[in-house]
């Protein structure tokens, strides 16, 4: 939307929260291949450009919209941006899943987890790097993949902060760590399972009208589709915005990851991430059924 109005979202009744940390957001397509994403923007009436996002995703990635069918394509005051994201990624190694299960959070559900330790796989150690550790309860991890995305894990409640600050959070302290960044013999990795299949209605950002321009926001939906296994995985997103104009350590190391953390996704030769999950319950994770 900034493009759109050339500069930052803000309304005319006052501030929004959500508007505000969106607009702090240095995630971008800059940060993103050209063969993983498509989008687009334009006006609304009539159904060209409804026929463009079909045909644009069929042809880039072999995909529908769950979106688009709910916009209102007779508005002639409307205007729309789509976009949509996708990929998939496998590790260098599988990891084991043969440690079955843990509990996240102490929570009484037990969830399905995979890793690698000395007795199990642990050919899988290539996939890992260690961006700094400091205890149990503070540390990062890379996980590298054979398409060169990046896994990146960080154990933190990551309270009070946005996700970019979390983010150049773990930069310094991997600036700052001088321990062994591969992964040891006597090292332990443990990682949820986790599924997101979510969709986001921003509401908050909706039926205001937006300073400096003539539009206001009908709509703002987003789908995230999510996977991470002990092979690799994948992530889709989708999202569209449907305005108008104004009417309206050296020992060994446990790395499991049983509680609060934040995980990003990230193109090997870009400074920044494209996307960024917050962990902190079990609604995400898979159940071990096997319990």
């Amino acid at each position: 939307m900034n493009d759109v109005i050339k500069g930052k979202v803000e309304f005319e009744d006052g501030e929004s929260e959500l508007a505000n940390e969106l607009n702090k957001q240095s995630f971008t397509a800059d940060q993103l291949s050209e063969n993983s994403y498509f989008k687009i923007q334009g006006q609304a009436n009539g159904e060209d450009l409804k026929n463009k996002i079909q045909n644009g995703i069929k042809q880039k990635f072999n995909e529908n919209s769950q979106l688009i069918d709910r916009i209102d394509w007779n508005d002639s005051n409307g205007y729309v941006l789509y976009a949509m994201l996708k990929k998939e990624f496998n590790f260098l190694e599988p990891f084991s899943t043969a440690m079955g299960s843990l509990k996240f959070n102490n929570s009484e559900t037990r969830v399905k987890c995979f890793g690698v330790d000395s007795s199990n796989n642990p050919i899988a150690s290539k996939n890992v790097e260690v961006l700094f550790y400091n205890s149990e309860d503070d540390f990062a991890i890379k996980l590298k993949t054979k398409e060169g995305e990046e896994v990146i894990l960080y154990k933190t409640t990551g309270e009070n902060k946005t996700f970019e600050e979390n983010y150049q959070e773990i930069k310094k302290q991997q600036s700052n760590y001088s321990g062994k960044t591969t992964f040891e013999k006597d090292d332990m990795l443990r990682i949820p399972f986790i599924k997101v299949d979510d969709e986001i209605n921003y509401d908050e950002l909706c039926g205001k009208e937006i300073k400096n321009s003539k539009y206001y926001i009908k709509q703002a939906l987003q789908t995230i589709d999510f996977e991470l296994n002990n092979v690799g995985g994948s992530v889709k997103s989708e999202a569209v915005i449907d305005a108008t104009t104004k009417a309206l350590t050296e020992n060994a190391r446990k790395m499991i990851f049983d509680s609060d953390f934040i995980l990003y996704l990230k193109e090997e030769n870009k400074e920044q991430p494209y996307f960024a999950l917050k962990v902190d319950n079990t609604d995400v994770l898979v159940p071990n059924n096997l319990d």
